[in-house]
This record gives structure tokens, sequence and C-alpha cells, in this order.
């Protein structure tokens, strides 16, 4: 009788005579590596829009009223006083800033669409550049001049879109509008109570929710972007980079992106930007979420963005949630981001989240916790890649070992208030760090269908008095400890494909591959189908084949 590999090469050898073409599964797919991380559009847009209005259009040499094509008027004018609620303002490519003392160089107040970096002739079409990459051209620049906050939006039941225009050094520090208590909030762009918005394509750097603060109790919200109370929040392909929250001696929340209470009977959608080193204040431990810090959000979905090297250059070792601060999300999805190269005592925080959080890819993070998961949680982590170097080998800057040992370990969960948090980790790939997985007493969690290798502590540690964590059908291998197996398990190698520069795929020969059957796990990190082939792979790829025919010209 053939075993299931000689199977499995019978049929390759027969497609290959048959001129069919065939590659593994990740290899045509776009996860392959970290470089080709899926940023696209995955759903359609989330938020109403309202009835098309006017058209209106700006220059940057604009003086007259008519804001016309053919005689563009100047911004503030053509946006605060002339549009009307549900119009279109297209801006021409130019540099805006204002010699007027105001707290914002815009004021939105009413439902309208503002477009950027674009260009036009009297007649024909009109074309306009988005600025969601690191090679700006054809662009709007909107700067605040480190003196004022680039764009305020308010009103109760108006539908406001941003897009494609470079938004920068807008300082919101004691600059209204303003949330009480605070010094200041989105430096670049301030939405509140609004029915929608979204802000799409653009460029957002170097903006500072505060600057003043002296001391722990003065607060800075969403150096970058702060929204509050929006009912259709829509986020996506958006670069967000080198925004502050506060001062360096004050707290910070959300360097990049501050979201509080929105989705509530909507939805709330970040998807496919780019956060790049944003920062909190880096002498208090009281500051959290450099990336960004996302606070009662309802039906939220985070989905194909990248987070990477924030609390990198300061490298402060007390910084929670340097990369993300998800509290009270619920229900959420959080889908295919990328975590790399940030720096801190945990990378993501979790509390109060229900849902997936699946697909995503952790790589070289230099953090004592890649996720911290405390108090009451309910969500199940599935078909991720997460790994790390850092902590092999070398006395760690970070401090002390954690209460449970270490300074490197991945996922760390904990009881706390509102009940223990419920977590399944499921069909996940997990190497190179000290420790996989540590449980404290009282959480209840499920481990299973996971592989863990080359862990140089311990794969998987729970606290001798905790009952409620069951371990299953998991593959282990190279780990200096593997900690608790449960009743089915296996030790053998699963071949990754680079172990060392973090592609955790399978490839032929993995003792991982169509271990288990059934479950509901039905897809894997690429999106492959599973199973391919006799049985369900362990961790988070499928491995198998896909087809392609060949092509054929006359």
């Amino acid at each position: 009788m053939l075993s299931k590999n000689n199977v499995k090469t019978l049929v390759l050898s027969i497609l290959i005579l048959c001129n069919l073409i065939l590659v593994p599964n990740h290899a045509a797919g776009n996860a392959s590596g970290l470089d080709n991380q899926k940023i696209d559009d995955m759903n359609a847009p989330i938020v109403r829009t309202a009835a098309r209005g006017n058209e209106w259009f700006v220059s940057d040499s604009g003086t007259g009223t008519d804001c016309s094509r053919t005689n563009p008027g100047p911004l503030q004018y053509c946006v605060e006083t002339k549009a009307q609620s549900g119009d279109t303002v297209y801006v021409h490519e130019g540099h805006y800033h204002t010699e007027d003392p105001d707290d914002n160089l815009l004021l939105i107040q009413k439902s309208l669409h503002l477009i950027g970096s674009c260009n036009w002739s009297n007649t024909g079409p009109i074309s306009c550049t988005p600025q969601n990459t690191f090679s700006n051209t054809n662009f709007s620049d909107l700067n605040g001049e480190n003196e004022r906050r680039v764009i305020a939006i308010t009103g109760p039941d108006i539908s406001v879109t941003i897009e494609n225009f470079i938004i920068h050094q807008g300082n919101a520090d004691d600059k209204q509008p303003n949330p009480p208590g605070i010094l200041g909030a989105g430096g670049g762009v301030y939405a509140g109570e609004l029915d929608s918005f979204v802000l799409k394509n653009n460029y957002i750097w170097s903006n500072r929710a505060s600057d003043t603060g002296t001391s722990i109790c003065d607060f800075g919200y969403g150096g970058g972007v702060y929204a509050d109370d929006v009912q259709y929040l829509d986020i996506r392909d958006n670069i967000i980079i080198f925004n502050s929250a506060s001062s360096p001696v004050s707290t910070g929340r959300g360097g990049g992106l501050y979201v509080s209470y929105c989705g509530d009977g909507g939805k709330v959608n970040i998807e496919s930007n780019r956060f790049h080193e944003n920062m909190i204040g880096d002498t208090t431990t009281s500051s959290r979420g450099a990336g960004a810090y996302l606070h009662h959000v309802n039906n939220l979905s985070l989905d194909d963005n990248i987070f990477e090297y924030h609390n990198h250059t300061v490298r402060r070792y007390w910084t929670k949630g340097s990369a993300l601060i998800l509290h009270f999300a619920i229900p959420s999805s959080v889908d295919h981001n990328i975590f790399k190269y940030n720096y801190g005592e945990s990378l993501v925080e979790i509390v109060g989240l229900s849902g997936d959080f699946t697909r995503n890819t952790f790589w070289e993070n230099e953090a004592s916790y890649d996720l911290w998961v405390e108090h009451y949680n309910d969500f199940q982590i599935i078909n991720n890649f997460f790994g790390k170097l850092y902590g092999r080998g070398f006395s760690s800057l970070m401090g002390s070992d954690g209460t449970r040992g270490g300074i490197s370990t991945i996922i760390n969960i904990l009881s706390g208030h509102g009940g223990p948090p419920q977590v399944n980790i499921i069909n996940n790939t997990f190497a190179l760090a000290e420790y996989a997985i540590q449980v404290g007493f009282g959480p209840i969690v499920d481990i299973k269908r996971n592989i863990f290798t080359e862990l140089t502590k311990k794969a998987i540690d729970i606290d001798s008095a905790n009952t409620t964590v069951d371990v299953n059908e998991n593959l282990f291998w190279n780990n200096a400890a593997n900690g608790e197996t449960g009743s089915t398990s296996w030790v053998a190698n699963p071949k990754l494909v680079d172990l060392w520069n973090g592609d955790f795929h399978i490839q032929t020969g993995s003792a991982a591959i169509d271990k288990v059957s059934g479950g509901f796990v039905d897809t894997d990190i690429d999106y492959q189908h599973r199973p391919i082939g006799f049985g369900i792979d362990l961790g988070a790829d499928e491995y198998g084949f896909s087809f392609f025919l060949p092509l054929f010209t006359r």
C-alpha cells in the first residue's frame, strides 16, 4: 500500500507529465514573506456617502471667491464658507498654510468630500493622486507649521471624507475643539461626534497632540489622528508616521491613532494603513499605544495594516502596548496585520476583546511579551505566525525577568477584573523566543494544533494551580522544554521554510502535514482552504499545491 507521501509524489508526477504547473500554495499566494504582505481593500467602503452636491476648486495661489475650475479660490474660504453640506472640494497640488492665528488650518462643520493632490484644466477630467507611498508626487501639502492643528471636524449628523493629502506639522496643544482634561488631541486630524468619517490615501506625518506637558498628569491623545464618537469610521490606505501624542515626560495615548467610543450602531474599519515609528511619552510608564490606541470600539475590523518600529529609537523597556492597545473592542476582527521591529515591555495589549485574532505575522519585535492578555476577554487566536530572535542567548536590557521567568514570551494570559479570560489558541506557529505561551492562574484556555519550535526555555508554561487549560494535538521540536503537552502530541521536525528569517510556512516532509481531521478552522494564514490532501496540517500554514494551467499562444 502506498503511503500518503508516496501518493502525493505520484499525483505530482502525473500532473507534471500532463503539462500542468504546480507550486506550493504559499508561493502562489501573497504571504511568502514580510515584504509581500497584502495591503489592499478587503471590504467595500462601510461609510454612507451623501448625495453629490456642487463642486468647488482650490489652489494655493487662489484669491477669488468663485472657487471654480477657471478661478479657483483659497483653501479656507472655499472649504469653510463657499462649500455647502454635501459638496465636493478639489484641492490643487501645492502648499497650504495660514498666517491667521487660528486653532486649526481647516475647521469643517458640514458634510463634505475633500480631495487633494489634484490637477485639472478648464475642461476634461480631474486627476487626483493618492498620497499613500513613501515617494509622494503632485501633492497637496496641508502644513500646521507646529502652531496649529491641521484639520478639525465636528458636528452631529455629518459625513466627511478626506483623501489624498499630506497632513503634517500639526500641533493640537491647547487648541479647540479638545476633550475635557486633555492638553491636546489629534495634531493632524481631529474628528468628533460625527455620523461618518472616511480618511484614506493620506500621508500623515510629524504631527503632535501635545508638547507642553510636564508630568504624568498631563495627557495628549492621538498625535496623528484622533476620532471620538463617530458612528461609521473608515481609516484606510494611509501612511501614519513620526507622529507624537505627548511630550517625553507626560502621558501619551495613541502616537499615530487614538479611537474611542466609535462604531456604536455602525462600524469601525481600520484597514491597509502603515503605522511607522510613532511616539508617546517616553520617560513615564503611564503612556500606551505608540502605534494605535483603540478604546471602547464596537464592530471593529482591524485588517491588513503594518505596525513597525514603534518605541524602537528611544527604546524604553517599560512601554506597554508599544504597537497597539485594544481595550474593549467588541466584536472585533484583527486579521492579516504585520507587527515587526517594535520595542517595549509588551507589543499588543488586549483587554475586553471579543472576536477573532487571525492571520497576523509577528517577527523580530523586541518585547518581553508580544501579546499581553489580561482581565476578561473572549476571543480566538488562529492562523498566526509568531517569532522573534529577541532573548536568545544574551542578557536583555529590558531589566529583570518577568514574574514567571524570562524576558522573551510571545503570549502571556492573566486573570483580572470582570471574570477570567477565555482564549482559544489554535493552528498557530511559534518559534525562536524563550516562551511561546504563559498562562497564569484562572484563565480558560484551549491550546490546540499549534507548532512550537526552537523555544529556548519552555514552549507552554502553565501555572500549576490552573486546571482550566486544555492542551492537545500540538507539534513540538527542538525546544529546551515542551512544558504541558496534553494527552496527544508529537515531537518531530515541522520543516519551516526559512526559520531564521521569519518564513514559517511548512515544506515537503514536514511532520505537521495531514496530522489531524475535523475542527472548525477551514482556511490558513494565506486564505488557502483546509484541508489540502488527506488531513489538516498543524500550525498556521496548510501545505499543498495550487494548480495553474500553462499559457498557450497561437
